[in-house]
């Protein structure tokens, strides 16, 4: 006679272990949405070219006379600009300048060519007052380097190098350069006097050295 209190017994613990299941199946359905939510999260962050370190390195020059005689110099300005949204960190090492003499050369045929010859002492770092770059900004440097004497110089190359590590991402490298041709030596002031020669005085006249 005591059946049916066995029974309801048995449906009200049936019906408490569907409740606790069914809680614990919603709760790992949400935890599973949380974290597929996060994955593709990070994988558009990673991967998505709208976060993606991303920057424009420019670098120019000319080259011109120094003060001394047979000397030479370059000069120019180093910029980089952040055209993404994220942070980039420079790293201070890699990050440089390189400074190659283009001289005269010819192929194994003969054909004339212009060949790169590293410069001694020709890489210097540059952004050093700059420890990372925040996004849409936009950064420079000038920079004036004596070149030593090279007769076969036809012109200079300038290499810009930006090295960005990260501790959860791959490193990355941006590369930009330029010709910085020789700047034409400067014209007479004063054109030759073509005039008929004037009558010449015997006045007596002090000679006076003009230094060079």
């Amino acid at each position: 006679m005591f059946w049916p209190l066995d029974h309801a017994a048995q449906t009200s613990a049936h019906k408490a272990s569907e409740a606790i299941t069914l809680d614990v199946v919603d709760k790992v359905v949400k935890i599973a949405a949380v974290l597929i939510g996060g994955i593709w999260t990070y994988l558009n962050y990673a991967r998505g070219r709208t976060f993606r370190r991303r920057l424009e390195p420019c670098i120019s020059g000319k080259i011109s006379l120094g003060v001394a005689a047979g000397a030479w110099m370059v000069s120019g300005i180093a910029q980089v600009k952040n055209v993404g949204l994220s942070k980039v960190v420079i790293e201070k090492e890699p990050t440089a300048i390189m400074i190659d003499d283009l001289v005269l050369g010819a192929t194994a045929k003969g054909t004339p060519k212009l060949l790169e010859q590293r410069i001694p002492g020709g890489v210097f770092d540059v952004f050093d007052l700059h420890r990372w770059i925040e996004p849409g900004e936009t950064i420079e440097q000038s920079f004036a380097v004596p070149l030593p004497a090279n007769p076969n110089r036809a012109g200079v190359k300038l290499h810009l190098r930006i090295v960005s590590r990260h501790k959860f991402f791959k490193n990355l490298e941006w590369n930009a350069d330029s010709i910085a041709e020789l700047t034409p030596p400067p014209t007479e002031c004063c054109p030759k006097n073509t005039a008929p020669h004037a009558e010449v005085r015997n006045d007596p006249v002090k000679a006076v050295e003009v230094g060079r």
